[in-house]
């Protein structure tokens, strides 16, 4: 599965494995990828505060700016007015109510992971992505996180061999400047069909009693210790620095 086909893939993380010998952990399905920055921005695109806005420029040079309600709304009025005859061009905008701080242009592909972003919008943006079923995804609890990192064989690394190579199986920084986050399915998934659980962007993960932590380091560290599949760093669910999201859904 490369880049291309994992960016919306579930995959499912059941079994025993040596990290879960007895198999006291519920199927799951995660998100092969992490999030992306595209996909993140049609989330916000549909939070309270953000708006659309159609503007139609005639054929005379005249332009107005109509207020739309929702994306729908948008894409019906735009083709009603590119079928008149005076009209010229119709541009579509979103202006986008976003609650984290722009982030640097090396990071924003639309195809890199999110960063930047807390807790609760980690878990606001897994409530809203559904899985077959209709049914809203959540944030992995550590364990969960854990046993998916692992994969199959318990390795200690969440690479596909379990060894840790920077710029050849993970995006990190380890022996190797990787400057910047790399595109998500940039390198071989793990054991169970999961993509850059080491590097790239922490994870958040939050246990029931609303403890959050964060997963799997980041490209710029340079501590293989933060890159481990069993480190977990306790992180303050207002902090964001370089920390993304991987959503599940339980299949029980």
């Amino acid at each position: 599965m490369g880049k291309a086909e994992c960016i919306g893939k579930k995959v499912l993380v059941s079994g025993a494995t040596p990290f879960d010998p007895q198999n006291r952990i519920k199927p799951l399905k995660f998100a092969a990828c992490e999030a992306t920055n595209e996909q993140y921005r049609v989330f916000e695109a549909g939070r309270a505060g953000s708006r659309f806005e159609l503007v139609v420029t005639s054929k005379s040079g005249q332009t107005s700016t109509l207020p739309m309600s929702t994306v729908d709304s948008m894409d019906r009025r735009a083709a009603k007015e590119a079928a008149k005859g005076d009209v010229k061009t119709v541009d579509k905008q979103t202006i986008i109510a976003s609650r984290r701080p722009p982030l640097e242009a090396k990071l924003a592909g639309d195809d890199q992971p999110v960063a930047n972003v807390n807790a609760k919008d980690a878990e606001d943006y897994c409530k809203a992505q559904r899985d077959e079923n209709g049914k809203p995804g959540r944030l992995p609890t550590n364990d969960e996180w854990e046993k998916m990192a692992r994969g199959p064989k318990g390795f200690n690394y969440g690479t596909e061999d379990g060894t840790l190579k920077c710029g050849k199986n993970a995006s990190c920084s380890v022996d190797f400047d990787a400057n910047a986050s790399s595109v998500v399915g940039s390198f071989a998934a793990g054991g169970f069909g999961t993509y850059d659980t080491v590097g790239n962007v922490w994870e958040w993960t939050k246990e029931s009693n609303g403890d959050t932590s964060i997963r799997g380091g980041s490209w710029y560290y340079l501590n293989t210790g933060f890159l481990r599949a069993g480190y977990r760093y306790s992180y303050h669910p207002d902090d964001r620095h370089v920390v993304g999201i991987r959503c599940v859904w339980p299949q029980d």
